[in-house]
C-alpha cells in the first residue's frame, strides 16, 4: 500500500500548466477492469521543462499491470507505454485504503489486500491545534514532525483514531483561508506547499496507526468565506468552477493513490450550497480518482436508504458521497434538509444511533457535526461522550467527532491533555477493547436478545446491548450499571462452532484496561456475577464482555491449550470417581461437557495443543507419555523490491 511515482517532463508553451488533463492508464495483465489517474503539476525542473508526476498504488501482490498515457494535448506525455509488477510489501500488516462493507467501514489490510472491520472516531482539538475555525495546513501543529506527533498522541490518548484538518482556500495558496485575501488575480491554482503538508500528515498518521479525515470547505459568512473562488474574481463564490474543477483534478491525481485520508465538503453547508453542488463534486473527484476515498457532506444525505428522523424535508441526495453524514437540530431550522438528529445538540441515546445507523444499509455513517465537549449548553459531558462512544460502536459502527471547539468559555479541554485523566483512561480502554482486541467484526448485527434487552423492538433500553458475529464465532455485551449480566446462550447449542462452549473474558469500562478471563461456559441462559469484579469500590460497574467461541481442551478461558490446562486435566483425570461430584466442565477438565474426564477429554486437549501458546509446543509423543501419571492423579483424587503495495 505504498504508491510508485513516475516523472514525465516537456519543453512545451503552455497558457497555464495546471490546466493539461494528462493521465496514464493501468491495464492488468491477463484482463480485469482498466484503471486511470490524471498527472498533476510539479513545477519546473534545472532545465527549465514543466514536470508532470503520475502515482499508483497495487492493492494485491501478484498482479501485473501495462501502462500507457495520454497526453491531454501534451505530445511529449503522449503515447508512452510500459509495466510493472506489485510485489509484497516488506510490512504483512501494512494498511490500506479505508472503505466500507454495507453500512460498516473497513480497511484494507495485508498483502492479500484483505478488509477488516475499524470504528471511526475524530478527535480534534481547536484549542491547542487548531485555529479560529480550524486546524489549516498553515497552522504550527502540521510544519514538523514533531508538533504533529503532539497532536496524534493526544487523538490517541482521547481513545480516537482519525485526526483532522481543514484545509479551504489554503488549497490555493499556504496560509490563506479567506478566498477574498487570495494574492493578486486568477487562474487560482494548487499551492504545492499545502499538498506535500497534507502528504505528510497522511503517512504520519498511518504510521502512528490513524486516519486523517479533511474538510475541504467552510462557511460563506462575510467573516469567513471558506470558499471556492471564481477565476476572474475572488470575491465572486465560483462553485465546481474553473479553479475549483482545477483544484478537484490535482487533488485526485496527488492524493487519490495515497491511503490513509478521507474528505468532508466542510461546514455550514446548507447556508451556501445545495444538492446538485454537492453531487457534481463528489462525482468529478470519484471520476478522477484512480482509488476511491469515502466522501462526506455534512447535513446532506447519500441517496440510498430510506430518510432519517424528517422524511418529509429530507429530500437533497447526492449518491456519489461515500458516507451518510449528519448534523444536529438547532433552535433554527436548517435552511435545507438533511441528516439530522433529533436533540439539539445530537443523538439521545443508543436507540438513535441504531435507528440512524439502520436507515442506510449500504454505506457509512458519521456525526460529522461535532460534539465537543460541552457545546450545547453542556450537552457532551464527559459522561455523554463516554457513554455515546460505546453506544456509536455497540449500534454497529457509527462514526463520531469529538474534542473541543475554539470557544474561550467551558468548552475547552480540562487538562493539556485533552478530557480528564478519568476519561482519557476511559477512552483508552474502549480503543483497547475494540482495535487492539480486533472485535469489530464485518458481520457484526445487532443480538440484543442475547442479554434480555427489547430496545429495538419495543422501543425500551435496559442499558444492556449485544452485537454478534456469526462469521467470526463472536459476540459482544455491554452493560450499563450493572454487577449481574443475563446471558443468553443456549440458542447457540445448535452451533457446532460452540460445542466447546463460551469463552468469556470482562473489561471494566470504567477503569484502565484490563482483561479478566472468567472462563469457559457451557451453554445456557444464566445470570453472570461480576459484582466481586469491579474496581471502582461498587459493586455497579459498566462492562464489555468478550464471548468467543471456547476451543476444546482450553481450561482455563486464556485462549491457549497449553500445560496450565493440561494440569487442570491430569489433576481430575477420571472423575467422578470414589462417588465424588461430577467435574466442574472445562475448568476441572471436562472439556466436552459430558460430566467425565476420560481420554475423550484428553483427545480434545491433545488434538488442539499449542492453539495460540506462546511456548514451545510438547509433541504427541511426550503428551502421550503423560497419560498413566494422568490415570494415577485422577483415580486417587475423588474430587517490495518495489514498495507498490
Amino acid at each position: 500500500f505504498e504508491f510508485e511515482e513516475w516523472s514525465l517532463t516537456t519543453a512545451a508553451t503552455l497558457a497555464n500548466p495546471f490546466d493539461i488533463a494528462a493521465s496514464a492508464t493501468f491495464t492488468p495483465v491477463g484482463g480485469g477492469e482498466a484503471l486511470t489517474t490524471g498527472m498533476y503539476y510539479d513545477g519546473l525542473n534545472g532545465q527549465g521543462d514543466h514536470v508532470y508526476k503520475f502515482r499508483f498504488t497495487g492493492l494485491q501482490q501478484g498482479l501485473s499491470y501495462n501502462v500507457t498515457t495520454s497526453g491531454g494535448g501534451v505530445a511529449a506525455l503522449d503515447g508512452l507505454a510500459g509495466g510493472f509488477d506489485v510485489v509484497a510489501n516488506a510490512d504483512a500488516d501494512a494498511t490500506g485504503f479505508l472503505t466500507n462493507v454495507g453500512n460498516k467501514y473497513a480497511r484494507q489490510v495485508g498483502n492479500d489486500g484483505g478488509l477488516q472491520g475499524e470504528l471511526f472516531n475524530v478527535y480534534m482539538n481547536l484549542q491547542q491545534f487548531g485555529s479560529a475555525d480550524g486546524s489549516f495546513p498553515s497552522n504550527p501543529v502540521w510544519s514538523t514532525q514533531a508538533s504533529r506527533q503532539q497532536y496524534f498522541d493526544q487523538v490517541k490518548a482521547n481513545g480516537a483514531n482519525v485526526a483532522f484538518m481543514l484545509v479551504s482556500n489554503n488549497f490555493f495558496e499556504l496560509g490563506e483561508p479567506n478566498r477574498t485575501n487570495l494574492t493578486g488575480d486568477g487562474p487560482y491554482n494548487p499551492d504545492a506547499q499545502t499538498f506535500e503538508i497534507i502528504e505528510q500528515a497522511v503517512q504520519h498518521a498511518r504510521d502512528e496507526g490513524l486516519h486523517l479525515h479533511l474538510w475541504a470547505w467552510g462557511d460563506d459568512s462575510t467573516r469567513r468565506r471558506y470558499t471556492p473562488p471564481d477565476d476572474a474574481d475572488k470575491n465572486q463564490l465560483d462553485i465546481n468552477g474553473d479553479a475549483d474543477r482545477r483544484l478537484q483534478r490535482y487533488l485526485a491525481a496527488r492524493l487519490a493513490p495515497l491511503p490513509g485520508w478521507s474528505m468532508g465538503y466542510g461546514f455550514d453547508l446548507n447556508e451556501w450550497t445545495d444538492e446538485s453542488d454537492i453531487q457534481s463534486w463528489a462525482e468529478f473527484v470519484n471520476d478522477q480518482s484512480v482509488n476511491d476515498h469515502l466522501l462526506f457532506a455534512r447535513a446532506y444525505a447519500a441517496s440510498d436508504g430510506p430518510t432519517v428522523n424528517d422524511a418529509g424535508a429530507n429530500t437533497w441526495r447526492a449518491d456519489a458521497l461515500g458516507g451518510h453524514s449528519y448534523a444536529t437540530e438547532t433552535d433554527a431550522v436548517l435552511e435545507g434538509p438533511g441528516l439530522e438528529t433529533t436533540g439539539a445538540g445530537g443523538p439521545t441515546g443508543y436507540l438513535e444511533v441504531a435507528q440512524d445507523l439502520a436507515a442506510g444499509a449500504n454505506k457509512p455513517h458519521l456525526y460529522e457535526e461535532r460534539f465537543t465537549f460541552n457545546r450545547t449548553d453542556g450537552y457532551w459531558s464527559e459522561q455523554r461522550t463516554r457513554e455515546h462512544y460505546w453506544y456509536n460502536a455497540m449500534a454497529g459502527g457509527m462514526g463520531s467527532w469529538w474534542g473541543f471547539f475554539d470557544r474561550t468559555d467551558d468548552q475547552g479541554p480540562p487538562t493539556a491533555d485533552g478530557y480528564s485523566v478519568e476519561l482519557r483512561t476511559q477512552l483508552q480502554t474502549f480503543d483497547a477493547f475494540w482495535r487492539q482486541g480486533d472485535r469489530f467484526l464485518l458481520d457484526m448485527a445487532i443480538d440484543n436478545a442475547v442479554t434480555d434487552n427489547p430496545v429495538l423492538a419495543q422501543g425500551q433500553d435496559t442499558g444492556q446491548y449485544a452485537l454478534h458475529s456469526e462469521a467470526g464465532d463472536l459476540i459482544v455485551v455491554y452493560a450499563e450499571d450493572a454487577s449481574v449480566i443475563r446471558l443468553n446462550l443456549a440458542s447457540l447449542q445448535s452451533d457446532p462452532d460452540w460445542v466447546y462452549g463460551a469463552r468469556i473474558v470482562a473489561v471494566d469500562t470504567l477503569t484502565g484496561y484490563q482483561e479478566i478471563t472468567l472462563g469457559v461456559f457451557e451453554l445456557a441462559d444464566f445470570d453472570l456475577d461480576l459484582s466481586g469484579f469491579a474496581e471502582i469500590g461498587n459493586p455497579l460497574s459498566t462492562w464489555a464482555l468478550s464471548i468467543r467461541s471456547a476451543t476444546g481442551g482450553d481450561a482455563n478461558g486464556d485462549g491457549a491449550i497449553d500445560l496450565l490446562d493440561f494440569d487442570a486435566l491430569a489433576q481430575n483425570f477420571g472423575a467422578p470417581g470414589n462417588g465424588g461430584a461430577a467435574p466442574n466442565g472445562p475448568a476441572e477438565g471436562d472439556f466436552n461437557f459430558d460430566g467425565v474426564v476420560d481420554l475423550l477429554d484428553f483427545d480434545l486437549l491433545a488434538q488442539n495443543f499449542g492453539a495460540s501458546a506462546p511456548a514451545a509446543v510438547p509433541s504427541p509423543s511426550s503428551l502421550a507419555a503423560l497419560v498413566p501419571a494422568m490415570a494415577v492423579a485422577g483415580a486417587g483424587s475423588g474430587a517490495a523490491r518495489r514498495r507498490t503495495r
